[in-house]
Formats: C-alpha cells, structure tokens, sequence
C-alpha cells in the first residue's frame, strides 16, 4: 500500500514538472518572433525619431513591444559605439561605454558590439552574451537593428544556450 502511493506520488510530481517546464517553454519568444517584433519597431521609431527620447520613450514602454519573456529596447550609437540607454526596464538613461555583460570575470563590454551588428546592411544583426536570468548569468542573444536616419537602434533578444549568432543571421535574409 505504501509503495503504491509513493509511486502515485511520485508519477504526479513528474507529470506536474514535465507539465510547468512544457508551460514555460511556450511562453519563450522565438528568434523569428524577436526579428518580426525588431523590424516592425525600427519602422516606428524611424517615424517618431525626429521628436526625440520622450516620444521614443512613451511608445517603447508600451504593452505593445513586450511579449512572452521578451521585450524591444532602445538606445543610442555614435561612431559604432555605445551612447545611452533610451528605453530599458533596468538601463533606462544609463551612459552604455561602461556597461558590462554577467560573464565571468567582472564582465565584457558588449553594448559597441551591439552598435555593429545593429548597423549591418541591410537588416542588422544578432549579437551573444550573458545576461542575468534568474539571478544567474546565462547566455543571450539579442537582435539589433539601426534606425533609419537617426541615432537610434532598436533591439530584442532571447535566452538560449544553444543558438549561434552565424545560424541566427541567417534568419535575417
């Protein structure tokens, strides 16, 4: 009898994990929706751009850009390097030259890579590095896109150890 009800119990305890992990594993974006929700934020921002941060800011912090476990960003490049960061649940107004990724080690700057991907002809580019999930480091890739006509690139990414910046490129032509 007890051994009947540890196996019950234990068989539901794995149906219910399996359950939870198929559940979250849905509410992760995908790098096609990450390039969709990217390319479609470029052409807003190209259309507001010129009023400056505060329209930026105003339309990017709306429910509209956050999806699933991802959210667009936006910030600034001068020169393919790093200004500041626009709109960032975390980052917001931050200068970005000093900003370093969760890597091991005191962290990597990354957010310059991120001006030069962002700027690759003509659909941008993916970048990977490691960003707090969980509080823990893991590793991201994040879609950068220009803004045509001005200082501004929008971007997206998503967690995932196994995704390569060359394979995610691809997605781009």
């Amino acid at each position: 009898m007890l051994f009947k009800k540890i196996v019950g119990l234990t068989s539901g305890l794995v149906f219910a994990a399996s359950f939870s992990h198929a559940v979250m594993a849905a509410d992760a974006a995908t790098a096609d929706e990450v390039v969709k929700k990217v390319q479609e934020a470029a052409v807003k921002a190209k259309d507001i751009a010129a009023k400056g941060d505060k329209a930026i800011e105003e339309e990017f912090n709306k429910a509209d850009w956050k999806w699933k476990d991802a959210y667009v960003f936006v910030y600034t490049c001068k020169d393919k390097k790093a200004d500041k960061m626009v709109v960032h649940s975390k980052l917001a107004g931050k200068a970005l030259k000093d900003e370093k990724d969760k890597s091991a080690g005191g962290g990597k700057p990354f957010f310059d890579d991120m001006c030069i991907a962002g700027e690759k002809k003509p659909k941008g580019g993916w970048i990977s590095y490691e960003w707090e999930k969980d509080g823990k480091p893991a590793k991201k890739v994040t879609y950068a896109l220009a803004v045509e006509g001005s200082s501004y690139q929008v971007a997206a990414g998503i967690y995932d150890d196994k995704a390569k910046v060359e394979d995610l490129d691809k997605l781009l032509k």
